[in-house]
């Protein structure tokens, strides 16, 4: 089983709990948005640590040093194909023009012969984590709600959206993509029918609240 280890950075911005994610780079993510970011990340060396190669990915993804602090421990979720994310958090911050990303080659066109280099990560930003729930591939989105669930116990006076009640729309939200991670993990007529009803709450939730319907997320 492919493990890979990641690092969130998060800061605290008028009682609003913030979190920096990364655009994918490259052609297919190109003209996607939501659902086309992550967490800096990637695959474990051979006896690696988790912690260690969560900051090594940092380090080649961003092109800058790892921030020091104590890092608060998320734990792993399980991404489609069986794949396993362990995620570390760190407050920090970081100036988006600062991003000097590692690349990747990849045959493109497909079938063309010719090889070129892409950025891993083609932009940064800080997200609130309502709006990085909807941004990031869809298995990442249980390590934000675990970070934002270790601040409210921390700081359990605080203000601001990370000890806002969650509204039905987001309820619905986060019921789908427990579907969804259901059913890529058993495919089952079962859990079908789980997403489905799901699916259908969501919409409806969407059309009360005036948003219009989008298409399903990718990893």
């Amino acid at each position: 089983m492919t493990t890979s280890a990641g690092l969130i950075l998060f800061r605290v911005r008028n009682d609003v709990l913030e979190v920096l994610l990364g655009h994918m780079g490259g052609p297919y993510w190109a003209r996607k948005d939501d659902g086309a970011w992550s967490i800096p990340k990637g695959e474990l060396a051979e006896g690696e640590e988790p912690l260690a190669g969560a900051l090594r990915e940092y380090a080649e993804e961003l092109g800058a040093p790892p921030p020091d602090g104590p890092t608060i421990e998320l734990g792993q979720v399980r991404l489609r194909a069986g794949k396993q994310l362990v995620a570390f958090a760190v407050e920090a911050d970081f100036d988006p023009s600062q991003l000097e990303p590692g690349t990747f080659e990849l045959e493109w066109p497909p079938r063309s012969g010719r090889r070129q280099a892409f950025p891993e990560i083609d932009r940064v930003a800080w997200f609130d984590v309502t709006a990085a729930k909807r941004k990031v591939v869809r298995g990442q989105a249980p390590l934000l709600e675990r970070l934002a669930g270790r601040r409210r116990r921390d700081d359990p006076l605080g203000s601001g959206r990370m000890n806002h009640k969650p509204s039905l729309l987001e309820r619905a939200e986060q019921s789908v993509r427990e579907a969804e991670q259901r059913f890529d993990e058993e495919p089952t007529e079962e859990n079908e029918k789980g997403l489905r009803q799901a699916r259908s709450v969501l919409t409806s939730e969407r059309n009360r609240a005036g948003r219009p319907e989008r298409a399903p997320e990718s990893d």
